[in-house]
């Protein structure tokens, strides 16, 4: 079949990073304070992997500085400011 545009690809990323970002914020209130040290070491793999999104989106095909300050950037931020977390924002 025929592959779909760089929007997109833009909105598929951003709403995997979101979900990413929501899990991260979640897994900081669960569990025993035994896992406490499983739990953080998981949040970092996870924060690596939520910046590792936000730098394919920077650097995809067909997304230059100004559609990434115009497009992907506000995505972004309205994703965080929507997540009413404080710890995400």
């Amino acid at each position: 079949g025929e592959g779909g545009t760089v929007t997109d690809a833009i909105e598929f990323l951003v709403q995997n990073w979101a979900e990413m970002v929501r899990l991260w914020v979640r897994m900081q209130h669960q569990g025993a304070v035994r896992s406490r040290k499983r739990r953080e070491r998981e949040r970092k793999q996870l924060r690596i992997l939520v910046g590792a999104s936000v730098e394919r989106l920077a650097s995809m095909d067909g997304v230059d500085l100004d559609m990434y300050k115009t497009v992907v950037l506000p995505k972004l931020l309205d994703q965080l400011t929507n997540s009413e977390d404080a710890i995400a924002q």
